[in-house]
This record gives C-alpha cells, structure tokens and sequence, in this order.
C-alpha cells in the first residue's frame, strides 16, 4: 500500500470506504458523497476502497503511523474492523472517525455523527475522546484462538442467531428500522436453551440460557434494542444480560421490554456491571459482535478502559465522558 506524503500543515485523513455496506449498496452510497466530501470538508484527505472482509483492519493497521485520523466508510462492521487494526498497530497518532454508510450506524449515532454533515465536519475537526474496548478471545472456526476488541457489544445465544439471520438482503431491502427486528422473528422461530457457564468477576451462572450479553453501549441494531440501559462508554464496567429459560411466548412479550429498555426487571433477566466475563457453551455458539458474527465459545470478555481515542461531534448528546 502507497500512500501520500504528508504536506506538513492540515490533519492527515484517511477514508477507508467499504463499498459492500448496507447490505452491498455502499459503493452507490459513497459515489454519491464523494463529490459532495470536497465541498463539505474544504481539506484534503486520502481514499482506500477495500475489496474482502477483513481487509480494514489490514488497511488501518499499516497506515495508523501516518494519519491523524482514520474514517471508517461503512456500517458497524467497518468501524470494528478499522478500530481493530488502529489498535493493533499500537500508535498513539491517529483517532478513529466515523462517515456512516451501513445499516445500523450505531457507533455513528454514539459519537453524535448520525447525520452527514456533522459526520464530515467531525472527521476534520472534531472533539477527540477515549473509549472504553471489549477484547475478546474465543475460538475460531477451525479451532484457533482469535483475539480481537469491540467497541459496542459482544451477544450470544438468541442474539448470535439474529445476527447470523439478519442477512444482506433484509438489510437492503428492510433497512434499520425493520431487518433486526425480521432476525429477531426468524431467530425466535428456531429459540432454545443452551447450556452455559457464565463467570462474571464474582459471579457465576450455569444452566440453560437463552442470552449471554455483554455492552459498552445503550441502544444497538439501529436503535432498535436497548439491551444495556444505563451504559456510558468510558466508565470502565461492561453492562451484562444472562437471560435463563423462556417460552417463545414470554420471549416475544420481552422483545418490547428490550425495545424500551426495560428488560432488566424481567424475573428472568440477570442484569450487572462486570469487568471481566467467561462464558463456555455445549455446543459451542457463534458470537454477534458489533454487527458482524465470527467466533465462536468458549470466550472471553476484558474490558479495557478508555483504549480506543475517537473523534466525537462537539456537544455530542450520544456520548458520555
């Protein structure tokens, strides 16, 4: 990878664009603000399209030394892969920014940068803040270990089983507002219990489970869900759900529960702070992980304090710190 030199007097930028968010429509999505960047901007910055999944992180790890800002182009699974390299490549230059071109936009809604235009501005000039990471390590698909970090959430159980059937196509042509929850309604269809351990510093929970969460952020899936009310992003805890045995019945009556944030006076749900949580499953489960699903149990959740240094809409009412 070539990239410009620097020019020695703006802020060096960075968009790394994924042309397959939103369900494969985020190369239309980008060359309709490509123009557009320019104008709104008025500075210079540098373009790297990726071509396979994964391929951000490789990108962001190699150009952190170089940049003041890395911009992650996409949804929520871009900004996990372009954060997870700008760690990985253990500079303190560069913050991370958000141009949000996915479904969910989450991360985008958290730093105040839902809308296009403070997005821009933000990547250029924006308030630089520090949040907290969730590093995970779990086995891989072919018996590996696999380590990397979220920023939002990490779920398994009813959750990995709607992300794994939220599919492209529902994202493209449901949106945000009504593909999560479609995966919830197909993941409900297939519902069961798993057995779980679930170590969470002190405590300890076994038996059949129906949810096993973990986040760093309110509201995900678009907003959709407020499965971690009460969360703040640079506090140093992770919010926990384990959610023992339902009905389908009862699991559909607490979708709204979950919608609204209310869940946690379920008498099913167990709902905590924790800094550290193992969870082991028979069979072993794929994990949903900001958006994205890879992994599988047994894992491990860290969560590491104020790691991740970003760039947040000034008076940014979706982010706390």
């Amino acid at each position: 990878m070539t990239l410009p030199e620097p020019d020695g007097h703006d802020r060096r930028v960075l968009m790394i664009v994924n042309p397959q968010a939103a369900g494969g429509r985020g190369r239309k999505l980008w060359g309709r603000l490509q123009p557009r960047l320019a104008e709104l901007a008025g500075r210079r910055f540098d373009v790297l399209l990726t071509t396979r999944s994964r391929e951000a992180t490789e990108l962001s790890e190699a150009a952190a030394p170089n940049y003041d800002t890395l911009v992650a182009v996409g949804g929520d699974g871009t900004v996990n892969e372009v954060l997870n390299g700008l760690l990985r490549s253990g500079s303190n230059r560069p913050s991370l920014a958000v141009l949000p071109l996915g479904t969910g936009n989450d991360v985008a809604a958290q730093l105040g940068v839902a809308e296009e235009t403070a997005a821009v501005r933000t990547a250029f000039s924006g308030d630089r803040w520090k949040m907290d990471v969730i590093d995970v390590e779990c086995r891989g698909i072919h018996g590996e270990t696999r380590r990397f970090s979220s920023v939002m959430y990490v779920a398994l159980g009813i959750a990995g089983a709607m992300g794994q059937l939220t599919t492209p196509w529902m994202k493209r042509w449901l949106g945000a507002r009504w593909c999560y929850s479609a995966g919830f309604v197909r993941a409900l269809v297939q519902q069961r219990e798993v057995p779980m351990r679930i170590e969470a510093d002190e405590r300890v929970f076994q038996g059949p489970m129906l949810l096993a969460a973990v986040g760093n952020v309110e509201a995900i899936g678009g907003g959709t869900f407020r499965l971690f009310p009460g969360a703040v992003s640079d506090d140093g805890q992770m919010e926990v759900n384990v959610v023992s045995h339902l009905s389908r019945g009862e699991t559909l009556r607490c979708f709204g529960k979950v919608q609204t944030g209310t869940h946690p006076a379920h008498p099913r749900v167990e709902y905590f702070r924790a800094k550290r949580v193992m969870i082991e499953s028979d069979p072993p489960l794929p994990l949903n992980f900001d958006g994205e699903v890879g992994g599988l149990t047994p894992v491990t959740l860290t969560l590491r304090a104020k790691a991740l240094p970003v760039l947040r809409a000034e008076r940014s009412h979706g982010a706390t710190g």
